[in-house]
């Protein structure tokens, strides 16, 4: 059987804009090429959701896995989660446990839950979600097409 062609989807205006260096690409390709998968090309875009859209499609026109770093947080500019749903012609639909999730963390740090931390527990319908015993943002996978996506936070 041949390696699976992998497409690596950074997100985020800080690295586009050279503020942040992008090492989760460069991480996920050393550990992906030496677990046997084939990188195709590692992408970088901003937070625009129609251009991280579009480029999802591109790599779902020639991968088997979409590996997306970033545009997870509660943020007005995350919108990785959206757009990942756009492709796949998929409604965004709460998780109940994501949520809760989401409500401990904030009323540990002393705040209380509000609109934009909430929407972190939206994923494409379908998706299979992934603990993250370290932040509020869970990561995801989701079919596109004859791809799988797998999105995660970023930087």
């Amino acid at each position: 059987m041949s390696a699976l062609h992998v497409t690596i989807l950074s997100t985020g205006e800080e690295l586009v804009g050279g503020e942040t260096p992008d090492t989760n690409a460069c991480f996920l390709a050393r550990e992906l090429t030496a677990h046997g998968f084939r990188v195709r090309r590692i992408v970088t875009v901003g937070d625009d959701g129609a251009v991280l859209q579009e480029e999802l499609l591109r790599a779902a026109a020639d991968c088997e896995l979409i590996v997306v770093s970033g545009g997870l947080g509660p943020t007005a500019d995350d919108r990785t989660r959206k757009a990942i749903a756009g492709a796949a012609g998929r409604e965004l639909v709460p998780d109940r446990e994501s949520l809760e999730h989401v409500r401990r963390i904030m009323e540990s740090h002393g705040h209380r839950m509000s609109g934009a931390p909430a929407g972190q527990a939206y994923f494409p319908e379908g998706s299979e979600i992934f603990a993250n015993p370290r932040g509020t943002a869970r990561g995801f996978s989701c079919p596109l097409g004859k791809a799988t996506v797998v999105a995660m936070p970023g930087v």
